[in-house]
C-alpha cells in the first residue's frame, strides 16, 4: 500500500515538472531539485553539492547518478503500471525525477503538489474575476503590454569563477548562467535602482586562481521577466532570448557589508 502510494505521489510530481524539463538538455536532476524544494533553495543547493549534482550535467551524467543511487530502479515500482510511456526519453526523465523525488523526501513533493494547487487555484480565480469583468469599450483605455526594461543582475561570485570576464564587456548566456551557478549571492534589480546598492568594493587585481568573493553587475536589456526573482533556476529560466549582456561592474569585495538586499544562495 505504501508503495502504491509513492508510485501516485512520484507520478503526480512527475505530471507538474514535465513540461518545465521535456525539452531541456542539461541540469535536469539539478532543476528537479531546485523545483520540488521552491521554497528551501539552500536545501537543494547543499545536497546538490554534497552528491555532486550539477546544473550543466548531461542526461548521461544524471543517468550514472540514478543508477548509482538506484540500484535496480525497475524493481522499486511497478513502473508499467504508473508510467507507461514508449517515449525512451520520456521514461529516462520520469527515473531522474523519481530519483529528486526520493532525495527530496515525501513531505517535500507533497508540499510541492499542494503549492501547485494554490497556484492552480488562484490563477483560475483570477481569470474567472477577470472574465467576469465587462468587456472594455472602444472609448476606454486599453492595458498596455509589459514595458521593456534593462535588468541588473547583481551576482557575488568567487574569483576563479570570472575567467576571462572583463568591466564594459559583452556576456553571453551561457557564461552568465554559469555566474548564476556559482553565486553565493544574487539580487536582480531594475537598472535605475541598482545605482543605490553600495557594496563593499576594492581596487585591487581581479586574483582569477583565487577564492576571494567578487562583485559582478550585469546589464541585460529586456530582461525584465527575470527582475524580483529569488530562484536560481528561475532566474536561469527568464534569461531573454537574445542571452547577452554587458559586464557595468566587476570587482573585488572588501566585505559583505551592503548585501543585506541580496538573496543568499
Amino acid at each position: 500500500m505504501t508503495n502504491n502510494r509513492l508510485e501516485i505521489l512520484y507520478s503526480q510530481v512527475f505530471e507538474q515538472v514535465y513540461p518545465q524539463i521535456r525539452n531541456q538538455g542539461r541540469g535536469v536532476l539539478y532543476t528537479v531539485m531546485h523545483i520540488i524544494f521552491y521554497a528551501e533553495q539552500s536545501r537543494s543547493s547543499s545536497i546538490c553539492n554534497y552528491l555532486d549534482i550539477k546544473s550543466s550535467a548531461t542526461l548521461e551524467d544524471d543517468r550514472k547518478i540514478v543508477e548509482g543511487l538506484i540500484s535496480n530502479p525497475n524493481d522499486s515500482f511497478n513502473i508499467k503500471n504508473i508510467n507507461p510511456f514508449k517515449d525512451e526519453r520520456k521514461m529516462e526523465l520520469f527515473w531522474i525525477v523519481v530519483l529528486a523525488c526520493t532525495l527530496t523526501g515525501v513531505y517535500s513533493c507533497y508540499k510541492y503538489l499542494e503549492y501547485t494547487k494554490e497556484q492552480k487555484a488562484t490563477q483560475k480565480i483570477a481569470g474567472s474575476t477577470k472574465s467576469s469583468q465587462p468587456a472594455v469599450s472602444p472609448q476606454e483605455p486599453v492595458t498596455q503590454p509589459r514595458q521593456s526594461l534593462t535588468a541588473a543582475l547583481c551576482l557575488v561570485v568567487s574569483a576563479n569563477a570570472i575567467g576571462n570576464l572583463r568591466k564594459n564587456s559583452q556576456i553571453n548566456v551561457s557564461d552568465i548562467e554559469k555566474l548564476i551557478d556559482a553565486a553565493s549571492y544574487f539580487l536582480c534589480i531594475e537598472e535605475a535602482d541598482s545605482n543605490q546598492l553600495h557594496p563593499k568594493t576594492t581596487d585591487e587585481d581581479i586574483p582569477t586562481d583565487s577564492n576571494l568573493e567578487v562583485y559582478v553587475k550585469i546589464y541585460i536589456d529586456e530582461g525584465q521577466e527575470m527582475i524580483g526573482k529569488k530562484v536560481l533556476y528561475i532566474l536561469k529560466r527568464n534569461l531573454p532570448s537574445h542571452g547577452q549582456g554587458v559586464v557595468k561592474q566587476l570587482a573585488c569585495l572588501k566585505n559583505l557589508s551592503g548585501l543585506e538586499k541580496f538573496n543568499r544562495v
